[in-house]
């Protein structure tokens, strides 16, 4: 009899149970299957200039939240920089800011070299929920290579770009002097680098010219708009060249 009353209640638990736990794993699979549907997409920002991370789903999005992760890492903060649930939708005195309208937008406006990270996205529609990392890279131009002479050694520079770069040294017939050069790459505050490269030359030869350049090339077709200055004597040539090289005995502008 005891026993008879032992099992009716665990048929009418298991019958209230049963139907929970297969609730619970359908709802489990539905989250993990629509992770995957959500989409987000972001394109190269360039400083000073406007970037946007937009989020998709093939339904509204109904709530955002997003984290700006540590430099070069997933690893981002516990709390969310930005949420629509609690209407926290700018950052940054308003220079970054969250919007829904159907998708999920992160604008970032005056873009900074720190802007490059990862950001991560907690995404809601219609009770399902989506998980993205979006990784923004952003690119800032150098200066044009400037060139002066000091001594025997002329000194090449370019600052304020990102990511870092390399100069490099040819003369006049195209030979690669690099190798003989003195490089430096330094970080400045706001992330961009000032670029110093650094070359010995023979000061006997004024006709030699000596060009820096962004391009690590001695063939003929350089790529189209390469930056390249050139020095010879006392005279300094800067150019923005189309598939040009100096071949033996040509004449280098004044």
């Amino acid at each position: 009899m005891v026993l008879r009353q032992y099992f009716n209640i665990f048929q009418m638990a298991f019958l209230h149970i049963f139907p929970l736990v297969l609730l619970l794993l359908n709802t489990s699979n539905s989250i993990q299957a629509v992770s995957s549907s959500f989409s987000c997409e972001s394109n190269v920002a360039e400083r000073g200039k406007t970037a946007s991370i937009i989020c998709k789903y093939t339904k509204d999005i109904r709530n955002a939240s997003v984290k700006f992760c540590f430099a070069n890492t997933t690893t981002c903060p516990e709390r969310s920089e930005l949420n629509t649930y609690n209407r926290k939708l700018t950052s940054d005195h308003g220079r970054i800011s969250l919007k829904l309208n159907h998708s999920a937008i992160l604008i970032i406006n005056k873009v900074q070299i720190l802007d490059q990270r990862n950001y991560y996205f907690f995404l809601e529609a219609e009770n399902h929920f989506g998980r993205k990392y979006v990784f923004l890279k952003v690119v800032a131009t150098y200066t044009n290579p400037q060139v002066r002479r000091q001594n025997d050694t002329l000194i090449c520079t370019a600052t304020g770009g990102y990511p870092e770069k390399y100069l490099y040294w040819f003369d006049k017939y195209n030979t690669n002097l690099t190798d003989r050069s003195k490089f430096v790459a330094v970080p400045n505050a706001d992330g961009s680098f000032s670029l110093n490269s650094t070359l010995l030359v023979d000061s006997s030869d004024s006709k030699m010219a000596y060009c820096c350049t962004f391009n690590n090339t001695n063939s003929f077709h350089e790529p189209q708009g390469s930056n390249k200055i050139c020095r010879r004597g006392d005279s300094i040539a800067s150019t923005q060249q189309k598939f040009h090289r100096f071949l033996p005995g040509e004449q280098i502008p004044a």
